[in-house]
């Protein structure tokens, strides 16, 4: 079936890399721009150290693309699977690598889309795309809701895809709209929404199988089942999944270590900051320090860190717990760093220790 797909397979291999000479351009018509984005020194930055970090993301697409075409394309069930179910699946990686690399791009040009707002509706409109094609699938055992009882009997499987399309439809929609309830309103959903995608439908499925025994509508040969390696699979990624998402939204320190020349800030979940006393040009306690949008970095129920966007320090670096408001402002060759403790007294430490070195 490959042979069959090859020019497909070759033009969906061509959009997924496709950010990496768009990345190089915009690179070369604004450096400043992308070494910043990049948290590079103006002028420092090799071209083959930023090639490298335009060219990570599409290639792990490309080859994580390669391997879900091959274990599909492989499959004897796909021979006559749905055109339309198909295409999905040769075009869901490539958009997605457009999508993530032009959000990158434009952060890096100063276009700021809060991270917070784009992941959530990003990941929405992805649900509800695939929503929509699910119950077109046709049986098969590399994509859909492989669990033993639908890939045992064909209507068991359409019942158990029309309602997962359903589901995933709805439960997009509810993740698109939830950038317009307030904070922490989106970091809650998105956990719990995958979770009831992923664990709704192989209920389902599973409840339909009983009601099948209970009505003698399956023999009692096929009523005998051992659970399908795919199920297996599906039901503990779901599982991992939603327990890394639940750890990352709940969990993770910053820490400010002083030294004799210089102090670091090592952060969880992201890269870790050295700042030497002589080059801090300027130090304050602000009781209230607003973040902004985030363009770059992580952020969480617990923490925000990475690169920043607001009308008082423009684009800046920023290391903080969100349940604290205040922050120590430091003007770092020509560049803002923002810190803050978890609440005001460890905040006001901080900015007492820094300014009894940097005198």
């Amino acid at each position: 079936m490959i042979g069959q797909h090859r020019w497909k397979l070759l033009l969906s291999s061509l959009v997924i890399l496709l950010p990496i000479p768009v990345g190089l351009f915009l690179w070369h018509c604004y450096p400043d721009a992308f070494s910043n984005h990049w948290g590079a020194a103006s002028g420092q930055q090799e071209i083959w150290g930023v090639a490298l970090r335009l060219a990570v993301l599409p290639v792990i697409l490309l080859i994580g693309h390669w391997i879900c075409l091959a274990f599909t394309l492989a499959d004897p069930k796909n021979k006559g699977q749905n055109p339309k179910a198909m295409g999905m699946i040769f075009w869901l990686v490539p958009v997605i690598s457009l999508l993530i690399c032009g959000v990158s791009w434009s952060a890096a040009l100063g276009r700021a889309i809060e991270s917070t707002m784009i992941t959530p509706a990003l990941l929405g409109a992805l649900f509800a795309c695939i929503g929509n094609y699910l119950p077109k699938l046709r049986q098969n055992n590399t994509f859909g809701i492989k669990v033993s009882w639908a890939l045992q009997d064909e209507e068991n499987w359409n019942r158990t895809h029309r309602l997962a399309g359903k589901i995933w439809v709805i439960g997009g929609l509810v993740m698109l709209f939830s950038i317009f309830l307030p904070m922490p309103a989106p970091f809650v959903i998105m956990p719990v929404v995958p979770a009831a995608l992923a664990l709704g439908p192989m209920l389902y499925s599973y409840w339909f199988y009983r009601q099948q025994r209970k009505t003698g509508r399956i023999s009692s040969q096929k009523a005998k089942h051992k659970w399908h390696k795919g199920s297996m699979i599906s039901l503990a990624a779901a599982v991992v999944i939603t327990l890394g998402v639940a750890v990352l939204l709940f969990t993770g320190e910053i820490q400010i270590v002083y030294g004799e020349n210089s102090f670091s800030v090592h952060a969880s979940y992201w890269s870790d900051l050295t700042v030497e006393y002589a080059a801090i040009d300027h130090l304050e306690y602000q009781e209230n320090c607003p973040a902004g949008y985030r363009t770059n970095g992580f952020g969480s129920l617990k923490l925000s860190m990475g690169a920043f966007e607001n009308e008082a320090f423009g684009g800046y670096t920023r290391y903080s717990y969100n349940r604290c408001s205040a922050g120590v402002v430091l003007e770092v060759d020509g560049k803002t760093l923002v810190l803050n403790g978890q609440n005001a007294e460890s905040t006001y430490a901080i900015y007492e220790q820094l300014q009894q070195r940097i005198n």
